[in-house]
């Protein structure tokens, strides 16, 4: 039950996973948002729940803590999508190693091992998301709005000049939502209006891709395209996605798991460099949000599993950076195996392999049958393994494959410290040691970065074979 008139003084005793300091109590913990462990001050509740009530920081009643900033967003609060702004870059930096060392402790999994620091981003252009992903809906006065979904029961908060998003992007913001209301198109509700949202996404080269959500086929599609792409000099293409299931914003096709979207405008392709390869993205194809980060760690995990010409690769999430983490570790090994569910990722992936010229073989659908069927080819060779283990770890059936496979080193990727402690406790029982442990600040201004982890085997023993015969790739 909400009661915005009640304030405590509270001292936080430590960091919940989604960025909220917490206050222990008898029968429930206070969540503070805005908080920082050891600092006292006064609070609003905002929340009553049976086993946590939310409260938002007020002000400090004593010394400041000497990692509080004021967050340069003044919509950070009814936002609350960037949970650490209030931190200074170590600060943030250091939430994201408690919530590792808290996560190994939770699961006892091995912490004999200094925790790395986090990797952060070079400066705050670096730090820039390329991509936006915004609903549309009304105000309590029905006025049209256009942004994310808000706290404390806030249906839409308009963010036109956020400060994680890049100069172009913001201009994605206030274009689109001048058009929808200029061409009368209204946020769907289920039984009125059509419009759904938008993702956006910008190449590190410059130019913006613009996929408009509809819940259903809209003869608005062509002319929304055509008057956002005209006031946007970077706009390369603008797409249609038709969804009216609620839940995420880009559905999945029930054939291949992949988002469809249809060219309303423009091109179909844009293009990244990722250390010398020339990547080729579609509209809503996997690729970091923040870029110059996502990529530094690629080459990081690369670094750290060290393949050598000859050695077996198997990249398991094939799809990440549309194939680019695959090719990078090709490059290294000579050719690589990529395994990924999404079939049109894996169709790019092929493409950008063929056109780096770079042997890779990439399979699509479930990564634990796609293991078994490739289990005679990689019989032997003791292989490398990258594995996004994904929020919820590794499933039973994938783990078994990777196991079967007798691998030498596995490297690791995670967005969740829990599920990534339980998945190297469950590999060291198995004889696979954590070697390093590498945070990266991927999403900034949030707990929600990337780890990658690296276990070596106990058994040195030498692979009989060497990696399978190499393929010249070709796109299709």
């Amino acid at each position: 039950m909400a009661s915005g008139a009640e304030e405590y003084v509270v001292v936080p005793e430590g960091w919940l996973s989604r960025g909220e300091a917490f206050v222990r109590g008898d029968h429930a913990q206070l969540a503070v948002f805005g908080g920082i462990p050891g600092e006292r001050a006064r609070v609003r509740l905002l929340e009553r729940g049976g086993h946590q009530h939310r409260a938002r920081y007020v002000k400090p009643e004593g010394p400041r803590h000497p990692e509080r900033v004021e967050p340069p967003c003044d919509r950070y609060v009814p936002c609350g999508q960037c949970p650490l702004m209030h931190l200074t870059p170590a600060g943030q930096g250091r939430v994201r190693v408690n919530l590792l060392k808290q996560a190994f402790e939770a699961e006892r999994a091995p912490t004999e091992f200094d925790f790395s620091p986090l990797v952060p981003v070079a400066n705050a252009a670096a730090a820039a998301s390329h991509t936006i992903e915004l609903i549309a809906g009304w105000s309590d006065e029905r006025h049209l709005r256009l942004g994310v979904p808000g706290k404390d029961g806030r249906k839409v908060v308009p963010i036109p000049l956020c400060h994680i998003a890049t100069e172009p992007l913001r201009r994605v913001m206030t274009n689109t939502a001048h058009h929808l209301g200029a061409q009368k198109i209204y946020p769907w509700e289920g039984h009125r209006g059509s419009f759904r949202g938008l993702f956006a996404r910008q190449s590190t080269t410059g130019g913006v891709f613009i996929t408009l959500v509809f819940a259903r086929p809209s003869m608005f599609a062509k002319s929304l395209a055509e008057a956002v792409a005209a006031q946007l000099p970077e706009c390369h293409g603008v797409f249609a996605h038709w969804n009216d299931v609620p839940g995420p914003l880009l559905g999945r096709s029930a054939e291949s798991g992949d988002p469809e979207v249809s060219a309303v405008y423009g091109r179909t392709s844009l293009e990244e460099e990722v250390s010398g390869l020339k990547i080729r993205l579609g509209a809503v194809d996997p690729f970091p949000s923040v870029p110059s980060v996502g990529i530094a760690l690629w080459e990081a995990l690369v670094d750290a599993l060290a393949p050598a010409p000859g050695d077996t690769v198997v990249d398991l999430g094939a799809g990440a950076g549309t194939g680019a983490r695959t090719l990078l570790l090709a490059r290294r090994a000579g050719w690589a195996l990529g395994i990924d569910p999404q079939e049109g990722v894996i169709r790019r992936a092929r493409e950008n392999a063929a056109a780096n010229n770079i042997s890779a073989d990439f399979l699509s659908g479930a990564i634990a049958e796609g293991l078994e069927a490739s289990r005679p080819r990689l019989a032997g060779r003791r292989p490398f393994v990258v594995v996004d283990v994904g929020p919820k770890g590794l499933d039973g059936p994938t783990m078994e494959q990777v196991l079967a496979l007798d691998p030498r080193r596995v490297a690791l990727v995670s967005t969740n410290p829990r599920s990534l402690a339980r998945d190297i406790a469950r590999f060291a029982a198995h004889g696979l040691r954590l070697a390093r442990l590498a945070p990266y600040d991927t999403a900034p201004h949030t707990p929600f970065g990337e780890t990658f982890a690296l276990l070596t085997s106990d058994d040195t023993t030498a692979p009989t074979l060497r990696a399978p015969r190499r393929r010249t790739v070709r796109a299709g």
